[in-house]
């Protein structure tokens, strides 16, 4: 990130904001100790931020490669991370299967 846009983020006092507000800017600014922090306080789901979020908002792109992350995630979720997106791939993909075979039986 930019330094212009951690001097706007610095601009702002965050101690007020929700906890998913504050997690956002931890990860933006790459303070991961401070985002896992933040993370583990939120629990399974914040406000706005939940386990499906942790997947797929591009806010967590580079955040979910760290050590940090990896481990928050498994000890909120029970699961480790990557073990939850080949699961999630699965489903997806017997799901479309099943959808598949009901068209051409139709």
């Amino acid at each position: 990130m930019g330094v212009e846009a951690v001097d706007l983020l610095d601009r702002e006092d965050w101690s007020a904001a929700i906890r998913d507000f504050r997690l956002a800017n931890a990860v933006l600014k790459a303070n991961y100790e401070e985002a896992t922090k933040i993370m583990r306080g939120i629990g399974k789901a914040g406000e706005l931020v939940n386990q499906l979020a942790y997947h797929q908002w591009p806010l967590f792109n580079e955040f979910r490669d760290q050590p940090e992350f990896q481990k928050a995630y498994e000890k909120i979720y029970g699961i480790p991370f990557m073990r939850k997106v080949s699961q999630d791939a699965r489903e997806k993909s017997a799901a479309i299967k099943r959808g598949l075979q009901k068209d051409s039986v139709s």
